[in-house]
């Protein structure tokens, strides 16, 4: 049975993520200001360099809220398994072991960074697309290149248009990163820990999860078959890169989150889940 304290972490941490999606959606936020610090001068839509120094300062920015938010997920985890020890034996790593441990780790990490800056120079290369292609329609229609940048800066004050959008898909990155960032590092301090062979439990904390997510809620397999049909956010559910799940060892599962939620999943219904999967999924011999 789990005890409060532990229930106490769980809620904390996700509270603590709520909260921080809630100042990214916010109407003042560190994100829009790096953009409208921008976009708001004529520089930006003359000069390539301005463009790139914001992608820049956006991965900056990004490089830091998925620190904050990696170190809640580690938190969190670290506090579980602490606790879990004091009854549990647990897999004792050497320092070897340990030291290789973290250094796929950190590899990791490095590749999943380098995925969300890609993923930002995406969007600006976007933005860069529309500003282009605006600038052309109004000389079409005879419209200066003057009076088009006094009504893209005006727009950019005035919290529309282009600037409004990518603004959007930004804040959008950042939280799905952070998200994903949080989740992942705490598998990384539960690996360190679980036992040998231990089976993995799916966690789905939302009370509306995607299909494919509903087929995995409280599924057990090894480690290794969930990195093969996807991790929680890696994009193998329809939710992509927002999936609120967890996923951690079976025993420290039992006591985080005592009632896992299970649901009732149509297989009609499933959307990136093979029928291969789905079979695994529904077998009783990977139920709780």
């Amino acid at each position: 049975m789990p005890n409060d304290e532990h229930l106490k972490d769980v809620e904390a941490y996700y509270a603590d993520m709520q909260r921080m999606e809630i100042r990214l959606n916010s109407p003042k936020n560190t994100i829009d200001d790096a953009i409208l610090a921008y976009m708001t001068k004529e520089k930006i839509y003359k000069s390539i360099r301005e463009m790139v120094k914001m992608r820049k300062e956006l991965e900056d920015l990004l490089l830091r809220i998925t620190e904050k938010s990696g170190d809640r997920g580690r938190l969190m985890a670290t506090k579980a398994m602490r606790r879990f020890l004091e009854k549990s034996e647990r897999r004792i790593l050497t320092v070897k072991q340990l030291r290789a441990v973290n250094k796929l780790n950190k590899r990791q990490i490095n590749r999943r960074l380098a995925l969300y800056k890609t993923e930002i120079e995406a969007e600006t290369s976007q933005l860069s697309n529309q500003l282009n292609i605006f600038f052309k329609n109004a000389q079409s229609a005879g419209r200066t290149k003057a009076d088009t940048l006094k009504e893209l800066i005006k727009a950019a004050n005035d919290d529309a248009g282009l600037v409004k959008g990518f603004e959007k898909r930004m804040k959008r990155i950042a939280i799905d990163a952070a998200r994903r960032e949080s989740q992942a590092r705490a598998m990384d301090e539960y690996r360190k820990v679980a036992k040998p062979n231990e089976k993995w439990q799916w966690i789905t904390v939302s009370t509306s999860p995607c299909p494919d997510c509903q087929a995995r809620a409280g599924v057990i397999l090894s480690y290794e078959a969930w990195v093969q049909m996807g991790l929680p956010g890696t994009g193998r559910t329809v939710c992509d890169k927002s999936c609120r799940c967890q996923l951690m060892p079976e025993s420290v599962a039992e006591e985080q989150f005592p009632d896992v939620k299970q649901f009732n999943w149509d297989k009609e219904k499933l959307v990136l889940t093979t029928a291969g999967e789905a079979r695994r999924f529904g077998a009783k011999s990977n139920q709780p």
